[in-house]
């Protein structure tokens, strides 16, 4: 990368590149300007997995899953280091990420780390449609009103919350009689 002689050692900023000078350098130096050495999915993962289950390899997945490093997260790194260095493309190593974490995990297991975190973080549960109508009811009446004025009647339904009346007193509240035992 470029330096400015009159600024050198000054600041880490002399270090950045010029703008234009990736234009500008000799193509294909990069790994990843290359095309990719594996091109198939298998023979990749076949690799790397062969590579996890060597003997150092085996201790450090073990260590870095004791400390707490999730098995994605390791699977993340091994899949960008195979990009970065041109052993596949961006698709691939997503394709194979998943398989490798099983791996990971199944590596693990059987040097006997304890409580081990698969995944970074597990998705949330999406919204519910009672949830979401609530919501608009509180937050856009107008539309609600509208949205349940134009909702069908399905078979046998019939519109029975308009003239709904409140249950007496004394009443059961469900299948299950809720009085009180003395």
């Amino acid at each position: 990368m470029a330096q400015s002689p009159f600024l050198k050692d000054a600041s880490p900023m002399n270090t950045m590149a010029i703008p234009g000078q990736s234009l500008t350098d000799t193509p294909k130096q990069r790994p990843w300007e290359k095309p990719a050495k594996f091109s198939q999915p298998e023979r990749i993962f076949g690799a790397i997995a062969k590579n996890c289950k060597a003997p150092s390899a085996r201790k450090d997945i073990a260590r870095l899953l004791d400390v707490g490093l999730t098995a994605e997260t390791i699977a993340s790194g091994m899949v960008m280091n195979a990009f970065t260095e041109g052993f596949c493309t961006p698709d691939v190593a997503e394709i194979i990420k998943e398989p490798l974490v099983r791996v990971i995990t199944r590596v693990g297991l059987d040097e006997g780390v304890e409580d081990i975190n698969v995944v970074n973080e597990l998705p949330k549960p999406s919204m519910s449609y009672k949830d979401s109508f609530d919501l608009m009811e509180t937050m856009n009446p107008e539309k609600y009103n509208k949205m349940m004025a134009d909702a069908p009647l399905y078979d046998g339904e019939e519109d029975t919350m308009d003239d709904a009346e409140e249950p007496e007193e004394g009443m059961s509240e469900g299948f299950i009689d809720r009085r009180e035992i003395a």
